[in-house]
């Protein structure tokens, strides 16, 4: 998770976050003498099962995922990932070791095609040939790493299941999933099943305190309680109240987290020597976001110089982007945005949280964050366009409504007045006794 993983390299005994789990199934898996003494080679791969790590959001299933392979092959090389793209656009990385890709990519519409031989569906046959295929890199089972299987329908499902049955001798399958009931007992009884959990606030804090000191060193001597400020900053910025709208038994949001530090110590590279903690996130973030706020606002009120502003709003996202701000962390605070002004729309939420979820699935397996966020802020502009529409419609309507009662109010004044009238009338013309 940017400075404390991808960085570094861990082997999984180095990681800040642990899954006692995950921990004790790499030990029956290699012995922890082998382990410590770098004495054991590929053949601990064979000893592998087929694993499904499950856990909420931002419980560091991926960083985990990422030690366990590096520690069972004994070799940091397993975090020199390459993107690739297949064909009809079908995005997956690789390494010497592994291949791994998100569910995302396939529909039920996929399996159809391919029964019924409609040219063979390409993503289809992609992960056929993946499992099909030998390891001629290295003498070991290919290992198959696949995100988002809870997001599998039934059908896609029972096709994977075919495929591990057929590769039991030649392929590893390692599931990341978030929750769990999604997948067929089919499924559940060929994985060994191993659980991760969100830090607690300790854990967080002692990993972000290892991370500081390890690439601010001289800055902390000149300043020991700027250590403290920039922690505890990063903490607050990353709290999930703040960030998201998922259920709140989640504490933090650890890649927000880890990307307000990296943004803190880049800033300190670029030749900068102190940063309090109340301007750490404002030069970056702050500003720019709040100006992507008011013009999310001002472009609903009026269409009329709509891509003038587009053009300011890329500008915007890539100048927080140039500052390290990372995509998701600027895409939570437009979802945030959202949700705040829908506050009395359930219906509106759900729909900004499931879009919210796909941008951050599409966002994390390709390299267009750009082209994401402003999908994200187009997506959002045209909901708070059409409602505030729609308000202006219903506004209009009430008002014709006052209008006609008005209207009628007055004809029936009218009537009583004209009644009144000739009443009066005939009390004249009545002969005097």
């Amino acid at each position: 998770m940017y400075l404390s993983f991808f960085d570094e390299k861990p082997f999984y005994h180095e990681l800040d976050f642990q899954s006692p789990y995950l921990r004790n199934y790499i030990e029956s898996v290699i012995s922890p003498t082998l382990r410590n003494a770098g004495e054991h080679d590929i053949s601990s791969i064979h000893n592998l099962q087929n694993i499904i790590v499950f856990g909420p959001r931002s419980s560091g299933k991926t960083s985990q995922i990422y030690g366990l392979i590096a520690t069972l092959f004994n070799t940091r090389s397993i975090y020199h990932i390459k993107n690739n793209i297949y064909e009809n656009n079908f995005q997956y990385k690789s390494s010497s070791y592994h291949i791994e890709f998100s569910t995302r990519y396939f529909k039920n519409s996929d399996i159809s095609d391919d029964h019924n031989h409609k040219g063979r569906n390409k993503n289809i046959e992609f992960v056929r040939n993946i499992v099909e295929t030998p390891n001629i890199l290295i003498h070991a089972p290919k290992l198959l790493y696949i995100r988002d299987f809870d997001c599998c329908s039934s059908e896609m499902q029972k096709f994977f299941l075919r495929l591990i049955e057929k590769s039991i001798s030649n392929v590893r399958f390692i599931l990341e999933i978030r929750d769990i009931s999604k997948l067929s007992e089919a499924i559940l009884s060929r994985f060994h099943l191993l659980r991760t959990s969100t830090p607690t606030l300790e854990e967080a804090t002692h990993a972000l305190r290892r991370v500081y000191r390890k690439h601010c060193p001289k800055h902390r001597e000149e300043d020991e309680e700027e250590e403290e400020r920039v922690i505890q900053h990063a903490i607050r910025y990353s709290h999930i109240s703040n960030f998201t709208y998922a259920p709140r038994k989640k504490h933090f949001y650890l890649k927000a987290m880890f990307g307000i530090l990296h943004i803190y110590i880049s800033s300190l590279d670029s030749g900068k020597k102190s940063i309090s903690s109340t301007s750490l996130y404002i030069p970056t973030l702050i500003q720019k976001a709040i100006e992507l706020k008011e013009l999310l606002f001002s472009m609903s009120e009026s269409t009329e110089k709509f891509f003038e502003s587009m053009v300011r709003v890329r500008e915007l996202i890539l100048e927080i982007f140039v500052n390290n701000v990372p995509s998701n962390v600027i895409q939570k605070y437009m979802i945030d945005t959202g949700m705040e002004y829908f506050q009395k729309e359930p219906k509106i939420q759900n729909e900004l949280f499931e879009f919210g979820r796909k941008i951050d699935s599409n966002t994390a397996v390709s390299n267009k964050d750009v082209l994401f966020t402003e999908y994200l802020f187009i997506f959002l502009f045209k909901k708070i366009y059409d409602s505030k529409k729609n308000a202006h419609k219903e506004e209009a309507k009430v008002k014709v409504e006052i209008k006609v009662k008005e209207e009628e109010e007055m004809k029936e004044e009218v009537k009583e007045e004209v009644k009144e009238v000739k009443k009066r009338g005939r009390k004249k013309k009545e002969p005097l006794a």
